[in-house]
């Protein structure tokens, strides 16, 4: 990203070979970084004959926010350590507070906060189940949604039943 653009290079490579496939570029306007998403998981289907699902073809085709914003501290978050993703995860929900994929991260970077104090621990796992049930109402077709719930419910409750429900919900949602 550089001022209000942003490029990006796909290239496809067969892994066996290690043989090029297929690269593109695309320089575009920073705004319409979802749309090129879109338009680059398109492109690789189809340069891999993949023919797509509706409900494949529909997720290809929805924003995670329509905030560019709240994405790009989304982006950040994941790239940071795990003391530095809480204020980025909440500046984003600040400004987009249905972003299903930051309260999965949130929920996430929660569940792995190293407590200091075992005290600290029922605070960190009712933040990390709370983050992942409005995760899971924000983005109820999402597949993060339902593995984030699935993995904190497997860690807190002893029945594993819950977790293995959305745990299976999150691979129906994306098998890959």
């Amino acid at each position: 990203k550089e001022g209000s653009n942003v490029r990006i290079n796909a290239q496809l490579i067969d892994a066996n070979t290690d043989q090029h496939l297929w690269a593109e570029q695309y320089d575009r306007n920073a705004s319409e970084v979802f749309a090129i998403q879109s338009e680059v998981a398109q492109r690789i289907a189809n340069q891999l004959n993949v023919k797509l699902t509706a409900d494949e073809g529909n997720r290809i085709q929805k924003k995670a926010t329509t905030n560019i914003s709240a994405y790009e501290d989304y982006l950040k978050a994941r790239q940071s350590t795990f003391r530095e993703r809480e204020p980025l995860l909440l500046e984003a929900l600040k400004k987009d507070s249905t972003f299903a994929l930051a309260w999965s991260e949130l929920a996430f970077t929660y569940s792995k906060m190293p407590a200091r104090d075992p005290a600290d621990v029922p605070y960190y796992i009712g933040k990390s189940l709370d983050a992942a049930l409005t995760a899971v109402y924000y983005g109820p077709d999402l597949s993060e949604t339902h593995m984030i719930l699935g993995d904190i419910l497997k860690t807190i409750t002893l029945n594993p039943a819950l977790s293995i429900k959305e745990l299976n919900k999150s691979i129906t949602l994306n098998p890959n």
